[in-house]
C-alpha cells in the first residue's frame, strides 16, 4: 500500500494500471480518479495461485492529467513465490 498526494490545489485526474496479471489494484485497474489535496491510498495486492515458485517483477503505472499536462509515475513491484505445504518425512530405517 502507498499513498498518492498532490502538492498543488488544482484538481487533476489519474489513471492506474499494471503490466502483470498477478496484481490487483484498488482503486481498480483502469479506473480514473480525481485528486486535489487529499491523500489517496493505493493498494496493490497479488494473486499467487497461478504462479510457479520463483521471482517476479512488474510495474504499476499512475498517469496524472491536469492543467499543466500529463506525467507518468512508474512504481516497480516485485514478488517471490516460495514453496509451501508439508511433506511427511520418510519413516526411520528399521
Amino acid at each position: 500500500m502507498f499513498n498518492l498526494q498532490k502538492s498543488s490545489t488544482q484538481q487533476s485526474s489519474y489513471y492506474i494500471s499494471a503490466n502483470q496479471a498477478w496484481t490487483a489494484l484498488n482503486p481498480p485497474y483502469g479506473s480514473t480518479q480525481t485528486i486535489t489535496t487529499e491523500i489517496d491510498p493505493i493498494t496493490v495486492s497479488v494473486n499467487t495461485s497461478t504462479l510457479n515458485v520463483g521471482s517476479y517483477t512488474g510495474v504499476v503505472y499512475i498517469v496524472e492529467s491536469g492543467p499543466n499536462g500529463s506525467q507518468t509515475l512508474r512504481i516497480p513491484v516485485s514478488l517471490s513465490v516460495l514453496a509451501s505445504g508439508s511433506a511427511t518425512p520418510p519413516p526411520p530405517p528399521s
